[in-house]
């Protein structure tokens, strides 16, 4: 295969696909280019970018718990293919994955939901200053 595709860029050396082709099976093209780095990550952790870019906290909730550790290990196994421009980029979602899959395992209540009803316990009133000052009024006077 990799003596018809030179003989095709002996005939025709601006043949792009023949060019491809063999500098693949060469291992000539084995990492991203920077748009590929970009859409490979947005295909491989789809769940993980939508909550990072999303200014809306509740989207992580909607995350299911079983995938944030499937795309971090996604995510980890692209690191040697993408692009050297991509790479902050990647560490920051993994970081965010891996602060989204912590959440999951451990869910903390929200400020705002709803709480189970506390059983007030009786107390006493204070008393109101009108009255307290009509008691001692009440006790100066004589009889």
């Amino acid at each position: 295969m990799k003596e018809a595709l030179r003989n095709v860029l002996i005939e025709a050396p601006n043949h792009l696909s023949a060019r491809l082709l063999l500098g693949h099976g060469a291992g000539q093209f084995n990492n991203f280019s920077l748009a590929g780095s970009i859409e490979t990550v947005e295909q491989r952790a789809p769940n993980i970018v939508r909550a990072a870019r999303c200014t809306v906290p509740s989207v992580v909730a909607g995350i299911p718990a079983d995938r944030p550790a499937d795309e971090l290990a996604k995510l980890k196994a692209l690191r040697e293919k993408l692009d050297d421009h991509a790479l902050p980029w990647l560490d920051a979602l993994i970081r965010y994955g891996t602060a989204v899959n912590n959440w999951h395992a451990n869910p903390r209540p929200h400020p705002r939901a709803k709480q189970p009803a506390r059983r007030r316990t009786q107390r006493r009133r204070p008393p109101r200053p009108d009255r307290v000052a009509e008691a001692h009024r009440l006790r100066e006077t004589p009889k």
